[in-house]
């Protein structure tokens, strides 16, 4: 059995506009203490997947965005954000391991320890978006968008322990060229540009 977890949440944030109203910044930090986290284990016998409780877990970081009117052609919008979700808190028992993989091997379970990573969930994230709007042609308007995502490496278990596969950072690339009239838009666009 286990039962429902619970999160207490604190929260910082700055909401802003300068250089007449040009450049929205965003700012906020987080800390969240969470109480009988759920996360993944296995029975003793037959190996099957369960859910149970961890005794306790934080997540706690901050992100920061920015929307940026340069010039009246063109905008930069980008972000970040930072998270660092681990254990607080001995969990017995909860990381399956067998020793060594394979026929006749032994299963072991590893219990989770203080400062162990959740899975799950990058620690670094960040995104940037450009607008480019061109000079007029044939009648069209038309806009010239670039977007890159960034996302960290996630593990598959807490701590990267038993038989974690830490699944690596990666970058998306996307760009788009929008024609627009006064009734209708058409959009071309490249999506993975890099195919990462």
């Amino acid at each position: 059995q286990y039962t429902a977890d619970k999160t207490t949440n604190y929260e910082l944030g700055l909401r802003s506009q300068w250089f007449d109203r040009a450049l929205t910044l965003n700012a906020s930090v987080f800390y969240i203490d969470w109480s009988d986290p759920q996360v993944q284990s296995a029975t003793a016998v037959g190996l099957q997947p369960i859910i149970i409780n961890a005794a306790g877990a934080r997540s706690q970081g901050f992100d920061i965005s920015a929307d940026w009117n340069v010039n009246e052609v063109l905008n930069i919008r980008a972000s970040y954000a930072f998270t660092e979700a681990e254990l607080t808190d001995l969990a017995p028992r909860l990381i399956r391991e067998i020793v060594p993989p394979g026929f006749q091997s032994t299963l072991t379970y590893i219990d989770g320890q203080p400062g162990d990573r959740l899975p799950g969930s990058p620690e670094h994230q960040a995104n940037l978006f450009v607008t480019y709007t061109l000079p007029s042609w044939a009648g069209l308007d038309w806009d010239l968008n670039y977007g890159a995502s960034y996302t960290g490496d996630v593990l598959t278990r807490t701590g990267g322990r038993g038989d974690n596969v830490t699944l690596p950072s990666y970058t998306l690339h996307n760009l788009s060229l929008t024609a627009e009239a006064d009734a209708w838009a058409v959009t071309f666009y490249v999506r993975n540009l890099l195919d990462e």
